[in-house]
């Protein structure tokens, strides 16, 4: 945690943008390193007011003593986020650069960017911590991905770091039950269903005992 602190401080590079091509910037030599990754999607008009938060709340998390803005502590305290934050205070420091993009609304039911009626941006926020020194980076996420969902009306990547559950989930996408519909018409006996999307989708798991719902205590 210590060397995270010191590290920090060099990713703040004033005046630098790097703006480019998805495809020329998002690998960023990432690749080569083990790393995680929480993507969060939020549209465009409520892209200041997340990216606030986020800054608020990095701040907040890597233990710098400054004040929360009035605005922000408002709004976190009328969704119970605020004192949790405060609590987080100097427990956990990013030490990846946040990267952002950009992407058009999608004609689907169910992807980040569908049922849109602006574009979204998403913001990853990536650990190199080691796999088993990840304690602190998912209750940062765990932290973000509630306000973000609650504040926003943020998605979550599907394939990377999901802390959200299925209540969050059908708040953000208005063809949830469509689509859950359609996976029961599709696969009846819900055999691609597991524990995963029992928790983000609420599609019930199929145990080995093929009984679906939960497995016996």
């Amino acid at each position: 945690m210590r060397e995270n602190r010191k590290l920090g401080p060099l990713f703040l590079v004033k005046g630098v943008r790097r703006v480019d091509e998805a495809e020329k910037v998002l690998t960023m030599g990432h690749h080569y390193f083990r790393h995680e990754e929480m993507e969060i999607f939020v549209p465009e008009s409520r892209l200041q007011e997340a990216v606030d938060v986020l800054r608020c709340a990095t701040a907040v998390f890597a233990g710098e003593d400054r004040p929360v803005p009035a605005d922000i502590e408002t709004k976190l305290r009328a969704r119970g986020l605020f004192d949790e934050l405060l609590r987080h205070r100097g427990t956990y420091t990013q030490h990846y650069p946040l990267f952002f993009r950009r992407l058009l609304p999608e004609d689907t039911l169910i992807s980040m960017a569908s049922a849109a009626e602006e574009p979204s941006y998403s913001i990853s926020i990536f650990t190199y911590n080691r796999p088993g020194n990840r304690k602190e980076y998912y209750t940062f996420c765990s932290w973000l991905a509630r306000c973000m969902s609650s504040l926003v009306g943020a998605r979550l990547h599907w394939g990377k770091h999901f802390p959200l559950g299925a209540v969050e989930t059908a708040r953000a996408y208005p063809h949830l039950e469509t689509f859950t519909q359609m996976c029961a018409n599709t696969d009846p006996g819900g055999v691609f269903h597991n524990d995963y999307t029992e928790r983000v989708l609420g599609l019930p798991a199929v145990h080995p005992e093929g009984r679906r719902g939960s497995p016996p205590a």
